[in-house]
C-alpha cells in the first residue's frame, strides 16, 4: 500500500509505492496537504502496478486536478474536442474547407476507434505518426490531414486540455520527386499520327518501327 513521507528540506510530501515488478519507488506529490498527497500516492501506485486501465487512471488524475485547481480546464475527449472545434470554426469557413476538416475528423476518429472517447491528453506523438503512415493517399493529401490535426491540437493546447501537443515533431509526408514516364499506347500513337503533318508522320513511324 502506498504511503507518504516528508524528506528533509522539502515542503512537499513524497509518495512511496511499488511498481508491477515489486520495485520501490519514491516520487514527489508536489502537495503539502497530507490527505491530497495520499490520494496522489495511491494513483501513482495504481498506475505503476497497472492494476487499473490507463483510461481510469487519467480520469482519476483529472478529477483530482479539477478538485485541487478549479480553474484548470476539465478533461475533454478527442471526439468532443473535434466536434466543438468544428462547430466554432464552421461560420468562418468555406464549405469546401469545412468539408475537408470534417473528412480529417472522420478519418482520425475512425482510426482511434474506442480511444476517440478518451481524454485528448492521452494522444501521443506515436499515435499521430501511425495515423500518418496508415493513410494510403498522396503525400499532399496526407499532409493536409496532418495540418488539420496540428490546428486541432494547437487549439486543445491553448485551451489547457493538454500540456504537450502530440503533433509537434511529427514530420509531414515526403513528396515524391521521381516522375516515371510511360510509353504512349497504340491508341495514343494513332491519334498523334492522325493530326501530324506528313513530315512528322514519317518521323513518328521511323522512331516506333524497328
Amino acid at each position: 500500500m502506498a504511503s507518504i513521507i516528508k524528506k528533509p528540506g522539502s515542503k512537499f510530501y513524497h509518495a512511496i509505492y511499488r511498481d508491477h515488478q515489486g520495485k520501490q519507488c519514491c516520487r514527489s506529490t508536489k502537495e503539502v496537504n497530507d490527505r491530497r498527497a495520499r490520494r496522489i500516492a495511491d494513483l501513482f501506485e495504481k498506475a505503476a502496478k497497472k492494476t487499473t486501465s490507463p483510461h481510469r487512471i487519467r480520469r482519476a488524475f483529472n478529477e483530482l486536478l479539477e478538485e485541487l485547481n478549479p480553474d484548470h480546464a476539465p478533461a475533454v475527449t478527442v471526439r468532443e474536442k473535434f466536434e466543438g472545434w468544428l462547430r466554432v470554426k464552421r461560420p468562418a469557413l468555406a464549405e469546401s474547407t469545412f468539408a475537408a476538416y470534417r473528412k480529417t475528423a472522420d478519418r482520425f476518429l475512425g482510426f482511434l476507434g474506442e480511444r476517440a472517447d478518451e481524454d485528448i491528453a492521452a494522444i501521443d506523438k506515436r499515435t499521430i505518426a501511425d495515423f500518418r503512415d496508415g493513410l494510403e493517399l498522396s503525400p499532399g493529401t496526407v499532409n493536409n490531414h496532418l495540418k488539420t490535426l496540428r490546428a486541432l491540437f494547437l487549439a486543445a493546447e491553448t485551451d489547457g486540455h493538454l500540456d504537450l501537443n502530440p503533433t509537434k515533431g511529427v514530420d509531414l509526408a515526403k513528396r515524391s520527386t521521381k516522375r516515371v514516364r510511360r510509353a504512349f499506347t497504340l491508341g495514343e500513337l494513332r491519334a498523334i499520327i492522325e493530326i501530324a503533318d506528313p513530315e512528322w508522320k514519317s518521323l513518328i513511324r521511323f522512331t516506333i518501327i524497328p
